[in-house]
């Protein structure tokens, strides 16, 4: 299918990073949530610390392919290395279920991939291919150029990912791509690890490589929250939208008709979310929630009509990640 695809030359930017425990082979939960954060050996305990900040908490369970690319590239005790992780948290620890990096530092907790459902990088590093929610764009590192391919619908065979497009080129010539993404290991040019593996051809030119999810700003927040089954006083419902909209529902359980809002969120930092209700009016900061590793909310502060205590768990998937496309591990 060829749409409106567009080719632009632009400045490229710096390419991002691909930047005493169980270790069996671990199934992935239903309520498994996507962790971020640095892997930690002292002697023969390991730690996870959350990119969202809070204290080192013991890892109980990982997987030999995490623990396997820790041991290659950590320098010795208290060394961090970055890692990206299906997991969940138990009472006295962590559970990583299905790692998807390792490698790097703690500083790769500062690159969020905005806008980038997936990344896939050829094995030189010199062409990135970028899934967005519309295109699937392709930069050239070497030569300052980018073609952004209209995303077309996926193909699924077993667990291959399959993207197939073209565009107009310059006179009479078509740009033709194909992308195709499977979770196999793969170790890029820097030693790092990762759970996905990719092959491209562009224009007839041939590329293979490795890949990683994107789009950290989502997670690990889900599609809707609802507050506990223990507030008697009150229900609310909360819709997250991927655009930042909100649509929040309240129930005060007497019988009284719904009070209804459409609102936006935003990220504030990893660990905070601010929600601002429309019609409370300009002056309003609305409210703002820390959010917790397993995507439950808190309210920060105090706010005149909720008090201290507001809080919302979870009632459905991922807000990006239930994609369809991208769900190798669901």
């Amino acid at each position: 299918m060829v749409g409106r695809n567009w080719v632009v030359a632009a400045l490229a930017a710096p390419l991002m990073m691909l930047s005493g425990c169980q270790t069996t082979t671990l199934k992935p939960g239903a309520q498994d949530q996507m962790l971020r954060g640095t892997l930690i050996a002292t002697g023969e305990k390991y730690w996870f610390e959350s990119c969202l900040g809070g204290e080192r908490q013991p890892v109980l369970a990982m997987t030999d392919a995490l623990k396997a690319s820790h041991e290659r590239q950590s320098l010795g005790d208290e060394w961090p290395v970055y890692v990206e992780s299906l997991g969940r948290q138990e009472a006295e620890g962590v559970m990583l279920t299905q790692g998807f990096l390792a490698g790097g530092t703690q500083r790769a907790c500062r690159f969020d991939l905005p806008d980038v459902e997936l990344r896939a990088v050829s094995a030189d590093e010199q062409v990135v291919f970028d899934l967005t929610e519309r295109h699937i764009r392709v930069q050239f590192i070497d030569r300052l150029l980018m073609l952004a391919f209209e995303r077309p619908e996926v193909e699924i065979e077993g667990e291959v990912r399959r993207w197939e497009q073209s565009m107009q080129g310059s006179g009479e010539s078509q740009n033709t791509l194909l992308l195709e993404v499977r979770p196999e290991a793969c170790t890029g040019k820097r030693g790092d690890w990762y759970g996905l593996s990719m092959e491209a051809e562009l224009n007839n030119r041939y590329f293979s490589g490795c890949a990683r999810l994107g789009d950290f700003v989502h997670w690990p927040l889900r599609q809707r929250y609802q507050t506990p089954d223990s507030v008697q006083t009150r229900r609310i419902d909360l819709s997250l939208m991927a655009d930042g909209q909100l649509h929040w529902r309240e129930d005060y359980m007497n019988d009284q008709p719904l009070l209804e809002h459409e609102g936006r969120w935003r990220r504030l930092s990893p660990s905070l979310v601010q929600v601002v209700l429309d019609g409370q009016g300009a002056s309003d900061a609305g409210m703002v929630f820390r959010v917790a590793d397993d995507g439950a909310l808190k309210l920060e502060g105090f706010h005149p009509a909720y008090g201290r205590e507001l809080e919302f768990e979870s009632s459905a998937g991922l807000l990006r990640f239930n994609s369809g496309e991208l769900d190798w591990w669901q």
